[in-house]
């Protein structure tokens, strides 16, 4: 149900508060129309004890209350789980990744893969994640930031996408299986010796 025209801003992940889902709303949403973008959700709802935030257990029934009242609510989408998530990434113009809270962030590396620009928060792993690309990093739980960074990625030149999209995918090589287990492998070479 999205026009060929459209650009698409995308999220993949548990659709948990601790990976910012309600901020990409609370950013994108009202300029959604304006710049014919729409916005895909990509994942399963609900919480677990571990990655519990407080409104946690609302936070599914408040979002889609949102944009149910939304005069943009056509714009938003919400895919559940999907087993063709390289397709819908092929398909996007940029991952939004505003997490709260993430140890590594592997939709990250497999967004530069793909070719996506990347969106998302300075907190622990991501900035080692994403460093030596044209990645936008923001503060947590900063709608106004977000919406900058993701207008500012959609209005790039095709010279600066691309050249955003090549140094991604260098990045996006650091994190092969390959390449991270002969590391590990030299590391522990090197200690056991």
């Amino acid at each position: 149900g999205i026009p060929k025209d459209a650009k698409i801003a995308l999220f993949v992940g548990r659709m948990l508060k601790r990976k910012g889902i309600d901020t990409i709303l609370e950013s994108l949403g009202p300029i959604l129309q304006e710049n014919n973008l729409h916005l895909v959700y990509v994942g399963e709802w609900g919480y677990h004890a571990e990655g519990f935030f407080p409104g946690e257990d609302t936070l599914q029934e408040e979002m889609l209350e949102t944009v149910e009242k939304s005069e943009w609510g056509s714009h938003v989408h919400f895919a559940g789980r999907r087993a063709d998530v390289p397709r819908v990434m092929a398909s996007s113009d940029l991952l939004v990744h505003p997490a709260r809270i993430e140890g590594f962030g592997l939709v990250l590396a497999e967004a530069m893969a793909a070719g996506l620009p990347v969106v998302t928060t300075t907190v622990q792993g991501i900035p080692e994640v994403v460093a030596d690309t044209d990645s936008i990093l923001v503060a947590p739980d900063d709608p106004e930031a977000v919406r900058a960074a993701v207008l500012e990625t959609l209005q790039r030149t095709p010279e600066e996408a691309a050249q955003a999209i090549q140094r991604g995918r260098d990045r996006a090589e650091a994190f092969r299986i390959e390449r991270r287990v002969g590391a590990l492998y030299a590391l522990f070479n090197e200690v056991t010796r």
